[in-house]
């Protein structure tokens, strides 16, 4: 019978174990589910250099051919992470293991989709900063001179953002137009509510990355 996890703690287990790398207990050989060509063939200990990591597990180290078999049998989930040495950083299981198809309908794939810009997000963006500019006049009295410097400032992050979105990398542009919505909806403080419903649409329509924890 295929086996891809451990019996006794539900750990991953490599190709051909006979006994589980995270709580030794015995499991019999393995046999690696269908589709691999190096499915028939034993692993090369020195080309076990993965080190994956997923739901706060760490588990390997691994062959990129056992990643793909754990992977395809559903024993690393899309969130998994992998490290070898000398990589400077975690990097998405996809980007190791190639999984066309993976990512859902509806949610950018972090690890391969090319800049693009998100009109839902760009558009609120570029509206709030006007807000900002018109908000930042009647703070320009020398009583309330920071709060409308604060203001400009964030207006020129917004429109700066708008300008260099479609050069943004996926996650690069994510994560900035979040920090601006937020700072969209903290500036309620000075009574601006078009902004703070910019910075809600904005938050709305930022693509999922599914390599996130959630």
């Amino acid at each position: 019978m295929s086996q891809s996890t451990c019996p006794h703690c539900g750990g991953p287990l490599p190709i051909a174990a006979v006994r589980c790398p995270h709580c030794a207990g015995a499991v019999g050989q393995t046999i690696p589910p269908a589709g691999f060509a190096d499915s028939n063939q034993g692993p090369n200990p020195a080309e076990r250099i993965w080190t994956v990591t997923d739901a706060g597990r760490q588990f390997g180290p691994y062959t990129e051919v056992e990643m793909a078999m754990l992977f395809a049998a559903g024993s690393i989930s899309i969130n998994a992470m992998a490290w070898k040495p000398g990589s400077p950083r975690w990097i998405p299981i996809t980007a190791v293991v190639p999984t066309p198809g993976m990512v859902p309908p509806g949610v950018m794939n972090y690890a391969s989709a090319p800049p693009a810009v998100n009109q839902g997000v760009t558009i609120p963006i570029l509206i709030s900063a006007i807000f900002h500019l018109l908000a930042a006049a009647p703070f320009a009295l020398p009583t309330f001179g920071l709060l409308s410097i604060a203001l400009i400032l964030l207006a020129a992050f917004e429109i700066r953002f708008f300008a260099t979105a479609s050069r943004l990398p996926p996650r690069q542009f994510a994560n900035s137009a979040r920090t601006l919505a937020i700072w969209e909806i903290i500036s309620i403080v000075t009574c601006n509510f078009p902004s703070m419903i910019c910075g809600i649409i904005v938050l709305a329509n930022i693509p999922k990355d599914p390599y996130s924890p959630q």
